[in-house]
C-alpha cells in the first residue's frame, strides 16, 4: 500500500539497502558515511545509545512531531529503568500574539523588507517563570 502521494520510492533506512547509482547518473538519495554506530535506527536504538550519557538535548526542525518523538524515547527508556524528565520547549515559549507584539516595533512599515536591529534577547520569548 502506498499512503504517500508520489511515485517517488521511499528513502532507504540504510546503506545496505542502498542500490548503487551508475555514474553519470543523478543519485536521488546521496550519502556519505559517517562511520559505524553513528546512525541509529528506531526508537530502541537511539534510547540504548543515549543510556550512556549523562544529559540529553534533542533539537531539530519545528516540523517534527516532537510530541510523538519524546513519548516514544520516554517509553523505551523507562521500560529500561532510567529515569525521564522530557521538558518541551515549545510550552515555554510566549503566545504567538505575545512574540507577534514584542517583535512589532523593529519589523519596519507593513510590506516593507527592512526592519531595524532587535534589542530582545531569547529569554524575551519565553513565558516568565514561577
Amino acid at each position: 500500500m502506498n499512503w504517500r502521494k508520489t511515485s517517488q520510492p521511499l528513502m532507504p533506512a540504510s546503506a545496505a539497502e542502498k542500490q548503487l547509482t551508475p555514474a553519470g547518473v543523478y543519485d536521488i538519495y546521496p550519502f556519505a558515511s559517517l562511520g559505524a554506530g553513528n546512525i541509529h535506527c528506531g526508537y530502541a536504538s537511539l534510547a540504548n545509545w543515549m543510556m550512556g550519557q549523562p544529559v540529553i538535548l534533542v533539537d531539530g526542525y519545528i516540523g517534527n512531531d516532537w510530541e510523538y518523538i519524546g513519548a516514544s524515547l520516554e517509553r523505551e527508556l523507562v521500560a529500561a529503568g532510567v529515569t525521564v524528565n522530557v521538558i518541551y520547549t515549545a510550552s515555554l515559549m510566549k503566545s504567538s500574539a505575545a512574540i507577534e507584539a514584542l517583535v512589532a516595533p523593529f519589523l519596519g512599515e507593513k510590506g516593507s523588507v527592512w526592519g531595524k536591529r532587535a534589542t530582545i534577547k531569547l529569554e524575551d520569548f519565553l513565558k516568565p517563570t514561577s
